[in-house]
């Protein structure tokens, strides 16, 4: 029972943590959202991305993932996950 126990807990602070993340980056997104659309310019993304210790540094992946120039905030965490996986992969070889 305690390992069931020692199990469920671990999990639901998985998710917590996942959700403190995801609230952090949408205050992080408002914030960067300087004119209230909802969605970033290029320089907003690179401007928040380096607010956020990652790196925009491949502007080729930014360039896809914006259309029309812009990203909506599902976009943008798409965007922060990919280049902040792809820093953490670069830094451990």
């Amino acid at each position: 029972m305690d390992g069931l126990r020692c199990v469920i807990n671990a999990q639901r602070s998985a998710g917590d943590a996942l959700t403190q993340e995801k609230m952090w980056l949408a205050e992080s997104f408002a914030i960067a959202d300087r004119d209230g659309d909802g969605q970033l310019d290029r320089r907003e993304v690179a401007t928040l991305l380096n607010s956020l210790n990652v790196s925009p540094a491949d502007s080729n992946i930014i360039k896809q993932r914006a259309h029309a120039d812009k990203l909506d905030f599902d976009e943008f965490v798409q965007l922060y996950n990919q280049l902040s996986r792809r820093q953490l992969r670069l830094s451990h070889t």
